[in-house]
């Protein structure tokens, strides 16, 4: 069984995901990491793909090491991102 950490996890990457993309097909959101940025700019819609990957990777190993309370931390702070793309939006 699916343990709650990866659901919620995987629902705070999900609507960062949505979210984002919203507000910047809005046009009044920008993407602030630069690095997100330029990975947008270089590979498209292909920097979903990336963020998923490398948020799984980076929560699996936090898991593995004993760090749990991070994960839910980590998607704590994803849900924020979150209703902040929907706010500038508005």
């Amino acid at each position: 069984m699916i343990e709650m950490v990866w659901i919620v996890f995987f629902l705070s990457q999900t609507a960062d995901v949505v979210t984002t993309q919203f507000a910047l097909t809005s046009g009044k959101a920008h993407e602030g990491n630069p690095i997100v940025a330029w990975i947008m700019n270089r590979f498209g819609l292909g920097w979903i793909v990336i963020k998923f990957v490398v948020a799984w990777v980076a929560a699996y190993m936090l898991q593995a090491n004993g760090y749990e309370q991070a994960i839910w931390i980590v998607s704590g702070l994803f849900f924020l991102l979150s209703i902040n793309n929907i706010r500038v939006t508005k």
